[in-house]
């Protein structure tokens, strides 16, 4: 088996994506091979292409040395090369992807939002929606398609074939909701822009001008909302007859904004930060892209890298491995006599890929997870579909107490009919949807007697992670230390907020507060109002991406290593974030003025975002090239002969005349028929998908990307899966969601050989449950 600094990676220029994918190849180790010139603007190039070796054609007898052959497109479907060998792994990413009703259709980052359904998210509900972060489609796909190449590479290990691993943006896009989906389907909810601030519950969850510049406050609990209006002297707003719950601001949010940002805009960003912190207040600095280079915590933590010219400063890893070195080669293979390891990780040989094929690519992974809301358990779910025993571990009362309050039920809307029913810790979609092909025991850490039943699981893992704070797992007694005294196999992933050191180690941190202060914030906005809240809480599933692609690094490593040790990886969700603005920050320092303005971008116009009939129906459309500027006039009635000889240039300055034109038109039109209007005279169109737009989409259903289970308690249950299509050992979820401590007796004599006796001893002491205390 070859060590990770062995494999050959042939990447064919072209998006984005591809070049994000190569990158986590080359900063790891791996040789890639950058085939032909660079498609990628000069600050995408200088940040994805480090690392690689370029050519300006074929090497002889390159393709025959392959591992893996990445070929991307950023506005079209790709054309694959003719490989002609059944052992390679090949990796194709795509906006539509290769089958289904818009396979041939053109796209643009703003049309991987729209039809993702993340645009209708973005901006005021009075305006048109807004783009999030320019690319960043194209760098989810490039994660995805990068722990796909993985996987399938873990196939080939065992069975000498290849694959091909495909993964859309607008397939990725719709995988990375957290709530939007399972909100409309179990409750008929359509989730809506909600101006400058998250598109979700928990309220105040905004950004506010302060006295020297912006500040991110993330409150969605009741006991941080509490805490901060006791620490501005707000309490008594608690005393209005309209708010009989902290949860209450989620539908009144303006009533709290009205109050807080007269103490805001008092007082400076930094002192705003850590006051809120030590009452327990997730809050943050908003930052822009030079505020985040001269970030304090980056720079005690060593974050910053020297960018290819020697002179600007690039995104370090974005995780942290204790046994592999970053952008250096890995530790020297030694392989068994059969060329692979002996391990806990052992699938049966007959077979093979019959056996990967019907259980997943990672089929025989062992995995203790101990994480929650989002991030990690995004991981864990992705390590579920591609086959691995993924047993969550929960606390007992993790799921809420056995009623709750109605403005709860309310507020979140994860319940089917907006009803708790009788057992209400078995009906919340949020969990039932992150815990979908797990199995979940309920397991009291806070006890002696938990932590030591634990400690009997670790050596059956192959994986143990958790995203709680730095200062939990020391709390009980199970730091890195410890876990690999009980499994020098296991690898362990951490994902804290702000890593595991550093001036910010410690401040509670949310996705909806992370994004902010990573500089997303600033890339976002009306052309009369920036900088804007992104609608999703975007660093949760880039943490979550980047966590599953180090782990399986992590475990290649593993299995190439003599003495077959794990090791610990460190995914801090700042870094994370902040690697996927590289380009942003080194286009920053060459001086560059990337106009993030409203939805326009600066090598495409007209582009933006157009009304059409009907309530909040709109239709984001790019024209990228002379072509399809003539194109658009041709259909177009009202562009003159002088406006049809206009260069990108003279475009870019008549753009708001151009825009009337496009909207008096747009406006008078159905959203499907512009679409399909325009895609076909090879002009880039996309609809603006509501929740029910996406999960009623012909596209989408083309190419099963929605699963449909019968679930406990709630009956029909529906749900998105990863975007990862492997042709020979697919992804998907294999079991339903558990109940609450379903497997308790089954996890426990099967991982950690405990007796039925002693498993009765734990259920009498509430050591473990199914139903939380009273």
């Amino acid at each position: 088996m070859k060590r990770f600094g062995d494999l050959v990676v042939v990447e064919i220029a072209g998006s984005l994506a591809g070049g994000y994918c190569g990158k986590l190849f080359a900063d790891h180790g791996a040789e890639v091979v950058l085939v032909g010139p660079s498609e990628l603007p000069p600050h995408q190039s200088a940040y994805v292409d480090v690392g690689k070796r370029p050519v300006d054609a074929w090497p002889a007898g390159l393709l025959a040395e392959a591992d893996v052959l990445i070929e991307s497109s950023a506005d079209g479907p790709v054309s694959p090369t003719g490989v002609g060998r059944d052992d390679l792994v090949h990796v194709q990413l795509s906006p539509f992807g290769s089958s289904g009703p818009y396979a041939e259709w053109k796209s643009s980052d703003l049309i991987d939002y729209a039809v993702g359904g993340h645009l209708y998210l973005y901006g005021d509900p009075d305006r048109e929606p807004l783009r999030g972060p320019a690319d960043q489609p194209r760098y989810a796909t490039g994660l995805f398609g990068f722990i796909g190449a993985m996987a399938a590479l873990w196939v080939r290990r065992r069975t000498a074939k290849g694959q091909v691993v495909e993964v859309s943006h607008t397939d990725a896009m719709v995988s990375l909701h957290q709530f939007t989906f399972l909100r409309y389907t179990l409750g008929g909810d359509t989730l809506r822009r909600m101006g400058n601030r998250f598109t979700g519950q928990g309220q105040p969850n905004s950004i506010y001008p302060s006295a020297d510049g912006w500040v991110c406050v993330s409150a969605p609990a009741a006991d941080q909302v509490e805490r901060l209006l006791d620490v501005t002297g707000l309490a008594d707003l608690l005393d209005r007859s309209d708010i009989t719950s902290p949860l209450d601001f989620q539908v009144l949010p303006h009533v709290l904004d009205d109050a807080l940002m007269p103490w805001l805009a008092e007082r400076n960003t930094d002192d705003i930060v850590d006051l809120l912190q030590a009452v327990r207040v997730p809050a943050a600095p908003v930052s822009t892209m030079q505020q985040l280079l001269d970030d304090p915590h980056l720079a005690d933590r060593d974050y910053w890298r020297p960018a290819a010219d020697g002179v600007r400063r690039a995104p370090g890893p974005p995780f942290r491995m204790s046994g592999h070195r970053w952008r250096q080669p890995d530790r020297p293979a030694s392989v068994g006599s059969d060329g692979r390891r002996q391990g806990t990780w052992d699938p049966p040989a007959e077979s093979m890929m019959a056996h990967f094929a019907e259980h997943g690519p990672l089929a025989g992974l062992k995995v203790l997870d101990l994480t929650r809301v989002w991030a990690g358990p995004l991981a864990t779910r992705m390590l579920a579909e591609l086959g691995a025993d993924v047993v969550w571990v929960e606390a007992p009362w993790g799921r809420g107490p056995r009623q709750l309050p109605d403005s709860l039920i309310a507020a979140t809307r994860y319940y089917p009919d907006n009803e708790q029913g009788d057992c209400q810790w078995n009906r919340n979609g949020h969990l039932l949807k992150f815990s979908l092909g797990k199995r979940s025991l309920a397991l009291d850490l806070a006890t002696a007697e938990g932590i030591a039943t634990f400690e009997r699981l670790v050596p059956w893992a192959d994986v143990v992670i958790e995203n709680f704070s730095s200062r939990v797992m020391p709390h009980f007694g199970l730091d890195e230390d410890r876990l690999h005294e009980l499994n020098s196999a296991a690898v362990y992933v951490t994902m804290p907020g702000y890593g595991r050191s550093g001036p910010a180690e410690h401040w509670l941190a949310f996705g909806s507060s992370v994004d902010s202060h990573a500089g997303l914030s600033s890339l976002i906005g009306y052309a009369d109002q920036r900088p804007w809240k992104g609608g999703v809480a975007w660093p949760d599933p880039i943490a979550g991406l980047h966590a599953t692609s180090a782990l399986l690094i992590a475990l290649w490593d593993r299995a190439c290593a003599d003495d077959g040790a794990g090791q610990t990886i460190e995914v801090a969700q700042f870094e994370a974030t902040v690697a996927i603005v590289g380009d942003q920050l080194l286009a920053h320092q060459s001086g560059a003025v990337l106009d993030g303005s409203s939805n326009r971008a600066p090598d495409a116009a007209p582009q933006g975002v157009y009304r059409c009939q009907g309530d909040d129906r709109w239709v984001a459309i790019t024209v990228d090239s002379d072509a399809a500027w003539q194109a658009l006039c041709d259909h177009l009635a009202g562009f003159d002969d002088t406006m049809r000889s206009f260069d990108l240039a003279r475009r870019i300055e008549c753009h708001d005349a151009i825009d009337d034109i496009i909207a008096t038109w747009s406006g008078a039109r159905d959203q499907r028929t512009v679409v399909a209007e325009l895609q076909g005279r090879g002009v880039a169109a996309g609809p603006v998908l509501d929740a029910g737009g996406v999960v009623a989409d012909p596209h989408f259903d083309h190419r099963n990307l929605f699963h449909h289970f019968d679930q406990p308690e709630v009956g029909p249950f529906t749900t998105h899966g990863i975007p990862i299509r492997l042709s020979a050992t697919p992804a998907r979820p294999r079991r339903r969601a558990p109940l609450l401590g379903e497997h308790n007796a089954e996890v426990l004599a099967e991982a950690g050989r405990l007796t039925a006796g002693e498993i009765d001893s734990l259920a009498a002491a509430d050591v473990i449950a199914d139903r939380p205390p009273e």
